[in-house]
């Protein structure tokens, strides 16, 4: 517990001296202790008065950075307005150019999604783009970026321009990191399919070919969730049964328990639209069983029991306690407990 102490007696040191700029150094260690002890409340009053010392220096750029700083923490607490009206403090006072107003434009954006506004959302990051662009800031920052706009723009059902963000997400990513440029083609697959452009089956084909390539088991998972969603669309559940198998073996072997339960639980609803009832549920039970080899036990049944409870309020208790029993015999079969 000696830092928080030092911290504070450099700062009563600071106001002793009365050098503005030894002061505005010390809050800003301050409020890093403070943050270093997890107190993010705490941190917000010296970063306050850091900022202002600076703006009385003449330090506009330093001002603009802490009341970004200001900004993130005031997010992070949970004050959205608050953080909207300290990023916007801090663009204006970089006059929206250079590095901050990069900083403060992104965490714009960041707290109008967290507000759900999603309109807002997808303006704060063009802005935050055009930015990003005028100071030739690096290209996977630009693609992250172009990729949160085609999220917002996908909450706004414009499918279509969602897919040009994930595009140019693409292209940025490549060729430094493929990997990620193949995430994103992802969502452009996606959003071609949302927005009913049937070019999406001709750029699906086109990624899994390279996924297949390259063993992107990650990416030939999820393009196998999404021909199994639009199989399940199409009302035919035998496509979709075959295509949510394969996504649930390509999620294992990426280590993927988001696809995995994904994969799973349209395993199970294939399954449950062709009246196979025991299919249904033994890959829900199943898919707990290794998921929680993933993730844990409680953490697979909070992802996995309501998919159980909506297969028995469907059935009735005495259909689904058949097929239940059915399956805890087979378990124990095969465990040779029987």
């Amino acid at each position: 517990m000696s830092k928080p102490k030092d911290a504070d007696r450099r700062v009563e040191g600071a106001r002793d001296s009365g050098d503005r700029s030894e002061l505005a150094a010390a809050l800003v260690g301050l409020s890093n202790q403070r943050l270093q002890d997890a107190d993010l409340a705490g941190a917000v009053g010296p970063l306050h008065e850091a900022a202002s010392l600076h703006g009385e220096l003449g330090e506009t750029e330093m001002q603009a950075r802490l009341t970004c700083h200001i900004a993130m923490l005031s997010r992070g607490l949970g004050k959205l307005d608050i953080a909207l009206i300290r990023a916007g403090e801090a663009l204006e006072l970089v006059e929206h150019s250079g590095e901050v107003a990069q900083m403060a434009a992104v965490e714009l954006a960041e707290a109008y999604a967290a507000k759900g506004q999603a309109e807002r959302t997808a303006q704060a990051w063009a802005a935050a783009i055009d930015i990003a662009r005028a100071q030739a800031a690096r290209p996977a920052e630009e693609a992250r970026m172009h990729q949160k706009r085609a999220a917002a723009l996908g909450v706004l059902g414009r499918f279509a321009e969602a897919a040009e963000e994930c595009a140019a997400a693409a292209d940025l990513y490549r060729p430094d990191d493929d990997a990620a440029a193949r995430r994103a083609t992802v969502e452009y697959v996606s959003a071609l399919y949302q927005a009913g452009d049937p070019a999406w089956s001709a750029a699906r084909d086109a990624l899994d070919t390279e996924a297949a390539k390259t063993d992107d088991e990650l990416v030939r998972a999820d393009l196998r969730l999404l021909d199994m969603t639009a199989a399940l669309a199409a009302d035919d559940a035998a496509s979709a049964l075959d295509f949510a198998d394969r996504a649930r073996a390509h999620a294992l072997e990426a280590v993927a328990p988001v696809q995995y339960v994904t994969a799973f639980s349209g395993v199970a609803e294939a399954a449950n639209r062709l009246g196979d009832r025991q299919g249904a549920y033994n890959s829900l039970a199943t898919g707990l069983i290794t998921l929680a080899e993933l993730i844990g036990m409680d953490e697979a049944r909070s992802a996995v029991e309501p998919l159980v409870d909506g297969l028995r309020r469907q059935w009735g208790d005495e259909a689904f306690l058949a097929v239940k029993s059915a399956w805890e015999q087979q378990r124990r079969e095969a465990l040779g407990l029987t």
